[in-house]
C-alpha cells in the first residue's frame, strides 16, 4: 500500500515513540539489574557485618567465661624471701633467714597443705676436683600454742579471699660463704565458704613450687640485716 505524503510525519512520530519506548524499557531493565546487584551487595555486606558482630560477641563471651572460670579456681600467690643477718653470738659467721608470704588472690577460699619438707635449703659444695654436691636440709612450718613452749608442726592453713600471711620457715647458721638453693613447696585447693557444701567431685589439689638462689657472704651489713 503506498504511503501518502501526509502520513509520513505520523509514521516518523510512531517510530520515535516505539524507539523511545524500547529505550525506556531497556533503561529500566538495566537500572533494575544495577539496583538488584546493589541490593544483593548490601545484603552480603550486612550479612558479613552481622557475622563479624556475632564472632566478636562470641569472643567476648568466651573471654568472660574464661575469666569467670579462672576466678572460681583457687589462686595462690607465693613470695619467697631469704635474708642474711649477722650473728650476735659469734658462734657462726651469720644466719640465713627464710620466710614465705602467701596470699589468696582468687575469689574462693583456699587451703594450703604443708609437709616436713615445705622448705628445702641446699648448700652447694664445690670440690677441688670440680665435682659439685649439695647438702640439703629440710624444714616445715610451725607455730606456738598457749599451753606449750615447744613449737608444733603446722600441717595446713586456711586463707580466706584476699588474706595475706607471712610464715617463718627456717633460721640457718652460716659457717662460711656459699651458694644456697632455696625451695618452697606446698599443695593448695579450694576451701568451701562457711555453710557451703563440699563439692561432690572431691578435692583437687594444685602443686605449688617456688625457688630462688641466694649467695651468703658471711658478712652481712649490721645496719640493714635487722630491717
Amino acid at each position: 500500500m503506498p504511503v501518502l505524503l501526509g502520513q509520513i510525519p505520523g509514521i516518523i512520530t510512531m517510530v520515535g515513540l516505539i524507539g523511545g519506548g524500547l529505550w525506556a524499557v531497556w533503561t529500566f531493565h538495566k537500572l533494575q539489574k544495577v539496583r538488584s546487584a546493589e541490593l544483593e551487595n548490601n545484603e552480603r555486606l550486612s550479612t558479613i557485618q552481622e557475622n563479624l558482630a556475632t564472632t566478636q560477641k562470641s569472643h567476648i563471651e568466651q573471654e568472660e567465661l574464661r575469666t569467670r572460670l579462672l576466678s572460681q579456681q583457687p589462686q595462690l600467690a607465693i613470695e619467697l624471701n631469704v635474708t642474711e643477718t649477722w650473728s650476735p653470738s659469734g658462734t657462726c659467721k651469720s644466719f640465713l633467714c627464710a620466710t614465705v608470704t602467701l596470699k589468696n588472690e582468687g575469689e574462693q577460699n583456699l587451703r594450703v597443705d604443708f609437709d616436713g619438707s615445705a622448705l628445702s635449703i641446699g648448700r652447694m659444695v664445690f670440690k677441688k676436683n670440680g665435682e659439685q654436691t649439695t647438702d640439703v636440709r629440710r624444714f616445715g612450718p610451725s607455730y606456738f600454742t598457749s599451753d606449750s613452749d615447744e613449737p608444733k608442726f603446722m600441717s595446713y592453713r586456711i586463707f580466706r579471699v584476699g588474706q595475706k600471711r607471712q610464715i617463718v620457715l627456717a633460721v640457718l647458721p652460716v659457717t662460711e660463704p656459699g651458694a644456697y638453693i632455696v625451695q618452697f613447696h606446698a599443695l593448695y585447693s579450694k576451701e568451701p565458704f562457711d555453710g557451703e557444701k563440699p563439692s561432690r567431685e572431691g578435692t583437687y589439689r594444685i602443686d605449688a613450687t617456688e625457688q630462688t638462689v641466694y649467695f651468703a657472704t658471711g658478712k652481712p651489713d649490721k645496719s640493714t640485716s635487722n630491717d
